[in-house]
């Protein structure tokens, strides 16, 4: 009923208009409404690695069901011989209590669970840190753009991403190169991009900028300001 009244209807993904115009009386109805994140983090000024090589990852956000936080935390058991990369875990969820028994219990120095704090806490956090995790289980069926993949981008973090396939995150990754994707619950292909992204960040000196632009071209409050009074005005 929301549908049939509503003059216009914004998506927040491609592939979320896609599904929607499978009806026809909303197919003249739907446009991309990309979501937006509030400016105000600074932009990237430090580096992704640290003097003494330390990477940094980062998981902000939900620990529930949904998110298989368990796969990055075998990702740091994988990874746990290397002295040059350490896991941060900021949040809370079902499955939290679950994941800390899990670092305890495997005694995985390299990881660190906090509990949930702020977007401009966060904003500080990011700055000494390298790559951004985002974690979404694959039997996902339509496209999720989690709000952790905003504040990445505004915080000029790369990142790491393991996503249902079709998600529309992927082509977008991609098109900006801003970090790797994998679409299967292989801890062999997650660790395999993650040491790939590693080499990445290392080498590539603008990765942070093209951070940086995409969450100005698709994310910002001004780009989805524009197009709501584009809509009201046509």
């Amino acid at each position: 009923m929301q549908y049939k009244i509503a003059d216009r209807i914004g998506v927040n993904s491609p592939s979320s208009k896609v599904l929607l115009e499978k009806y026809s009386f909303l197919s003249d109805k739907c446009e991309v409404l990309w979501t937006w994140l509030r400016a105000g983090f600074p932009s990237r000024v430090s580096s992704l690695v640290q003097e003494n090589g330390l990477i940094t990852f980062i998981y902000t956000g939900n620990m529930g069901v949904a998110q298989d936080v368990f796969l990055f935390g075998n990702l740091a058991k994988n990874l746990k011989a290397e002295s040059k990369a350490r896991f941060l875990f900021y949040g809370r969820g079902s499955e939290k209590q679950k994941f800390e028994n899990f670092v305890r219990d495997d005694n995985l120095f390299n990881v660190q669970i906090n509990d949930e704090i702020s977007p401009e806490e966060l904003s500080h956090i990011y700055e000494s840190c390298s790559i951004g995790m985002v974690a979404l289980d694959i039997r996902h069926t339509t496209s999720n753009i989690p709000g952790k993949f905003l504040s990445y981008m505004e915080a000029g973090l790369p990142v790491l991403a393991k996503v249902n396939p079709g998600n529309d995150l992927i082509d977008l990754i991609a098109k900006y190169d801003v970090g790797s994707v994998v679409t299967t619950d292989s801890i062999h292909d997650l660790e395999s991009a993650a040491l790939e992204l590693c080499k990445k960040i290392k080498a590539d000196e603008f990765i942070s900028e093209r951070c940086l632009r995409l969450a100005r071209e698709v994310f910002s409050v001004e780009k989805a300001t524009q197009q709501i009074i584009e809509t009201f005005s046509k």
